[in-house]
């Protein structure tokens, strides 16, 4: 509950601004509620939270995933509360997950993420637990998006036949269901570029229709993470819908980074280990400023987490090989000029 006070002779003497002070108040202090489908390890919750959000569920349906969401919550927790120092033990296997959830009272972000498979069968079900959630507070926005393989370049390339028989080909009907009834102002739907042209377009075509049917205007880009100060070549359809409720006249203007980074950027700090070889738990070389301002590491843990490298095979060491010969005759090689032995995907 929230606590405004608002002075008596304000309200006598013009009560029109102070009811507008009151509303600008109401909304700086309010955090959005986001529902994350199909959320994965969390790579959207994160974005979310940092904005100001408040995650109020997460569904995905692989336990390991569902694991990394509740430390991430857990983690955002006790940030907030100020007790980084208990999370450190936590991570240092000084304290229990279930010993840290019961002394600092985080039973509400435990729960928060439910480990299920949307279908059929559940999807009616796991839609009365986000209302049980909310208890009457209404939704803002809906993230996420269900498994890729089947609208991919890759996935149909070498599956065709299986992939347009595919039932992950339909899930998006069960995000359209979470639309209906939770009745979010905004929904933001990630996927693979393959979307655009898998079965011929239909199956992107139909979406857009449920949702209008829904009551959502959609528009949808595709955009590159590398414009966005990641440094990797990622494309991704990013579609965006709202109602008439969100006061959104159209797609949103993402503006693109100015600065370029590259993989060095990000691994400076990190200690030189050898193949095989590594600490679950250790110490950077050196601080990474960049990983600090982006937010991606926290200063006061000062902890290294699952520095560890596999082993080299045979096959990487001949592949490696080829690399080096090719750099000295000025030459990047690629995966598809590698001898036909050594290449073992399409």
């Amino acid at each position: 509950i929230t606590v405004i006070r608002v002075k008596e002779h304000e309200l006598k003497e013009s009560p029109d601004k102070a009811l507008i002070k009151l509303e600008q108040k109401l909304l700086k202090d309010y955090r959005p509620k986001v529902l994350d489908l199909f959320a994965g390890a969390g790579g959207f919750s994160e974005g979310f939270i940092r904005a100001g959000c408040e995650i109020i569920g997460h569904i995905e349906m692989d336990k390991k995933a569902c694991g990394t969401l509740v430390t991430r919550m857990i983690y955002h927790a006790l940030l907030k509360k100020g007790a980084l120092s208990e999370y450190k033990k936590y991570i240092l296997g000084k304290i229990s997950r279930d010993e840290l959830v019961a002394k600092y009272g985080l039973q509400k972000e435990r729960d928060s993420v439910i480990c299920a498979e949307i279908g059929k069968g559940n999807y009616k079900s796991l839609i009365e637990k986000i209302k049980e959630r909310l208890n009457g507070q209404e939704l803002d926005i809906i993230v996420g998006g269900p498994p890729c393989q089947a609208y991919s370049y890759i996935g149909r390339a070498r599956d065709g036949k299986n992939m347009r028989r595919d039932g992950r080909n339909f899930l998006y009907r069960y995000y359209v269901e979470f639309l209906k009834s939770l009745k979010p102002k905004l929904f933001v739907f990630e996927n693979v570029p393959g979307l655009e042209t898998a079965g011929g377009g239909k199956h992107l075509r139909d979406m857009r229709r449920l949702m209008k049917r829904a009551g959502y205007s959609t528009d949808y880009k595709i955009l590159n993470a590398a414009d966005f100060g990641v440094p990797q070549n990622r494309k991704r359809i990013i579609l965006v819908g709202w109602n008439k409720a969100s006061r959104i006249n159209g797609y949103p203007d993402f503006p693109i980074s100015e600065r370029k980074y590259v993989v060095k950027d990000f691994l400076t700090g990190l200690p030189k280990i050898q193949a095989g070889t590594g600490k679950r738990v250790g110490k950077f070389s050196k601080r990474n400023m960049l990983l600090e301002k982006l937010g991606i590491l926290n200063p006061k843990l000062g902890i290294l987490m699952d520095q560890v490298a596999r082993p080299n095979t045979r096959q990487d060491l001949e592949i490696y090989r080829c690399a080096v010969l090719a750099k000295r005759q000025g030459e990047n090689i690629k995966y598809n000029h590698l001898p036909e032995r050594l290449k073992t995907h399409n």
